[in-house]
């Protein structure tokens, strides 16, 4: 036995000699494994990203004879401040980390943290027949952290000197042109703003908000104000913010020092211009579908024409921007149950879930259009800057909201095909979003874009879903609700009721139970106010004069005089208190001076006209 095993082990050697003399391995002469070919693996040129705002990562596989090879895996790693490789979470459900078969290219959404560089791996992972393959790519980043914007002499010529800090909405094209109107009536009414150093601040609206306080926008507005506080020797800012310019500034105001106190306490007030408090129903890319189909028809064309408004270049919001997403709805006020609500007929597919929205909800299996889970909550949410602490919001006593609404039914068709004729005609390599920040000193476009908006937000919840709860928003300026806008506390039924041809019947009675914050005030129609765009550019002198009012109420001289127009402290301005302010107005009587800028003229009778019939605050 011995004999036999030697003579075997001996010519298994002789063989291997033989075919290493042949130049062919004994392995590959036998194996049945074809050998493993070489790809390539081309990924992103290096380029500069901005913290914390999405940017698309692109890699295609190929054979190394230029073949594309669709359906392979590959992963994204990003390196963090210990060394440690970690998979990149998507938040965008259009990416594919998978190679796609009409160009082998997978990809997916990227938003680097607040550092100078980050080292990205993308690597193909190989197979049987397939060799591995990896790229290392550093990527500077850069922070923008947005910087105050000079606009000449606009400072104090009473007293110390107090911050007044206007902060812009979604995707300004500069501070000048949507502030221009106010700067005028800065500059014609000098004594109304004796006290104040007006700032504007510009900052980058592609990123969070940062809910939280300490990330996105409201940290960037943080380092901004660290730059001017030490001019004050108390720095005790007032702010006027429009649109999510609002929730960049409540975020701000919630952020805890390192001492304890919050930075919501040295600030003396803010009002807010259509600020999405609550956020937004448009801003839920699965609930905007659904209100879109029943408006239009689910047809191809149908669904084309709605990407242009919530899409990746969305003219109304954009899906791939985390700016955008913070806007979604909140759920305040219960709309969407945690079963989650589907089409109207459909059995099958949950359109919309808690998951969709501005909350920390986790639901198994959440069907989404546009998000996945990883960036609904990286930076806080709209829900928990709405929590409330024994029964009240945080420094709700320091806010101020005006909101607006269109009290006639807009004409979706004429402004659908207004809007979609306009994009047809522009050539095709034309970037519709650019050349829309191009023309919006026209506003004509902007406005069309606002009528739609305000017709498809009409829409009550049963049109869309199946036992969903009889709730509206049909009172909005074309992207807002105003029970947003006014950041009203949850309340029993609607604030508003349709009529069959969808006017809007407001109950003001409702809206003033349900009211949480220091004061509101609602314009409408009526004083050529009704859409997102005219809170800012409206030439209604009563508008402005109330709003300054509001924004003198703030200073400390004020603060015993809160509730002014009250003249006879009966808790309602009534005809009572206009027969004494009437008196007062001919005496020249300092009591009836509202807005304190020493003299008792007509802004001070505006003031008065602007809280006529309303509660005191």
């Amino acid at each position: 036995m011995r004999t036999r095993l030697a003579h075997r082990s001996q010519y298994a050697s002789d063989m291997n000699r033989f075919f290493a003399i042949a130049g062919v391995s004994a392995l590959t002469l036998f194996s049945s494994v074809p050998a493993q070919q070489a790809v390539s693996l081309s990924t992103d040129p290096s380029s500069t990203l901005t913290a914390e705002v999405p940017h698309r990562l692109t890699a295609q596989l190929t054979s190394s004879s230029g073949a594309l090879l669709p359906g392979l895996p590959i992963v994204f790693e990003s390196r963090d401040s210990l060394g440690t490789w970690t998979v990149i979470e998507d938040g965008l459900t259009a990416t594919s980390q998978t190679t796609r078969q009409i160009d082998g290219i997978a990809d997916v959404m990227f938003v680097p943290d607040r550092t100078l560089s980050v080292d990205v791996r993308i690597r193909f992972p190989g197979n049987d027949s397939l060799q591995s393959a990896e790229s290392l790519v550093t990527y500077p980043v850069e922070l923008n952290t947005g910087s105050f914007q000079e606009i000449g002499d606009f400072r104090h010529t009473k007293g110390d000197g107090i911050p007044l800090i206007l902060v812009h909405g979604r995707s300004a094209p500069g501070p000048f042109e949507r502030w221009q109107t106010y700067l005028d009536y800065i500059q014609a009414n000098p004594a109304q703003f004796a006290e104040y150093d007006v700032y504007l601040w510009d900052h980058d609206t592609d990123k969070p908000i940062g809910f939280n306080g300490t990330s996105g926008s409201a940290q960037d507005l943080y380092d901004s104000l660290a730059q001017i506080s030490g001019l004050y020797s108390e720095f005790t800012p007032v702010f006027l913010a429009h649109s999510r310019g609002g929730l960049v500034v409540r975020s701000l105001m919630g952020r805890v020092e390192s001492d304890g106190t919050r930075y919501g306490d040295r600030v003396l007030g803010l009002v807010t211009l259509g600020t999405p408090h609550h956020g937004s129903p448009l801003a839920v890319a699965d609930w905007a579908s659904e209100i879109w189909k029943q408006s239009t028809g689910n047809t191809e064309f149908s669904d084309s024409t709605f990407s242009l408004l919530v899409g990746e270049n969305g003219l109304m919001f954009e899906t791939d921007l985390l700016g955008d997403l913070n806007l979604a709805w909140d759920n305040y006020d219960g709309a969407i149950t945690q079963q989650g609500f589907r089409t109207s007929g459909e059995t099958n597919v949950i359109d919309v879930s808690p998951a969709d929205l501005n909350t920390e909800t986790l639901v198994e299996n959440d069907v989404s259009l546009i998000y996945g889970q990883p960036w609904k909550t990286r930076f806080g949410t709209l829900a928990s800057l709405n929590s409330e602490s024994n029964g009240t919001l945080p420094f709700a006593e320091k806010i101020v909201a005006i909101g607006a609404y269109r009290s006639e039914p807009s004409n979706l068709l004429l402004n659908l095909v207004a809007a979609v004729e306009i994009v047809l005609s522009l050539p095709i390599s034309t970037n519709v979003r650019d050349w829309l920040d191009i023309q919006l000193d026209d506003g004509d476009i902007e406005r069309n874009l606002l009528s739609i908006g305000n017709r498809l937000l009409a829409h009550s919840l049963p049109d869309l879903f199946d036992n969903a709860s009889d709730i509206n928003y049909d009172a909005n300026d074309g992207l807002v609700p105003l029970q947003s806008a006014l950041l009203l506390k949850p309340a029993l039924g609607n604030i508003s009721d349709a009529t069959p041809v969808r006017e809007v019947n407001l109950n003001r009675s409702r809206v003033a139970q349900a009211r949480q914050v220091k004061a509101h005030h609602i314009f409408t129609t009526t004083e050529g106010i009704e859409n997102h765009l005219d809170l800012l550019v409206t030439d209604n002198e009563q508008y402005w004069a109330t709003l300054t009012q509001e924004l003198r109420l703030f200073l400390p001289a004020a603060s015993a005089n809160s509730c002014a127009p009250d003249l006879d402290s009966t808790g309602k301005i009534d005809f009572a208190d206009f027969l004494l302010f009437a008196q007062m107005f001919a005496d020249q009587d300092p009591q009836a001076d509202f807005n304190i800028d020493g003299t008792t003229d007509f802004n001070d009778f505006l003031i008065f006209a602007s809280k006529f019939g309303q509660p005191c605050p």
